[in-house]
């Protein structure tokens, strides 16, 4: 008797808060999803992405300091992706939305200009080198994308503890005409930027260990 293949339940978990969690994994959500997101967003005069939002814990406390912005997470993994909307029904929160595809398709969901912030947090480094290069989120021709996404004024904020990642994606941000760099640290919890700062669930993780965080945040000036 041939043995089913292992399936991975959060999958069919998705679909029971479709008020929280559109999945796209193949580009452009359904067409009632695609009405559903545009009804959203022509509900918030601003809305703020975050790419790769991991279980969601950084957004949710983003949603709840900012009642009156919307904010999408772009998460591939299904089971992180259940556990942030869970997290977000658990706070009643209706300014969230979270996106079950590739970040890197997010000029397929949304149109240019119609963003006032994207946070980037902790991206995957790969410890090999040459994977790291490969399959890094921020390349120059990405980084020129997220920009025609942004309104003027309108932010990049990145955090790693991954130190060579930070130079590439310092140096990028430096070199586009696009933006100017508004806050920089080498260790982000002693610095002045501390004040305010919103901890992702891998940053409280790597404070507790005493681990520098590398934080760079950059606005679109025209």
């Amino acid at each position: 008797m041939r043995q089913k293949r292992w399936q991975n339940q959060y999958i069919a978990l998705l679909e029971s808060m479709p008020e929280l969690i559109l999945r796209c994994p193949e580009g452009l959500p359904a067409p009632f999803e695609a009405e559903f997101l545009t009804q959203k967003l022509n509900r918030f005069e601003k809305v703020i992405a975050e790419l790769g939002c991991g279980s969601g814990g950084h957004l949710v406390a983003q949603a709840k300091l900012n009642p009156m912005a919307l904010f999408l997470g772009f998460e591939l993994r299904s089971t992180r992706t259940f556990r942030s909307a869970e997290k977000a029904k658990d706070e009643n929160l209706d300014n969230l939305i979270f996106l079950r595809c590739d970040a890197r398709r997010i000029a397929e969901v949304l149109s240019e200009d119609s963003l006032s912030g994207i946070y980037i947090n902790f991206p995957d480094p790969w410890a090999d080198r040459r994977k790291w290069a490969k399959h890094k989120l921020l390349k120059g021709s990405f980084l020129s994308l997220l920009c025609s996404m942004l309104r003027p004024g309108g932010f990049i904020s990145y955090k790693t503890d991954h130190a060579p990642s930070f130079a590439d994606t310092h140096a990028l941000i430096k070199e586009n005409p696009l933006l100017s760099i508004t806050k920089l640290s080498q260790n982000l919890h002693h610095s002045e930027y501390l004040q305010g700062n919103v901890f992702s669930e891998f940053e409280r993780l790597f404070h507790s260990k005493g681990f520098p965080v590398f934080f760079i945040e950059a606005a679109k000036t025209t």
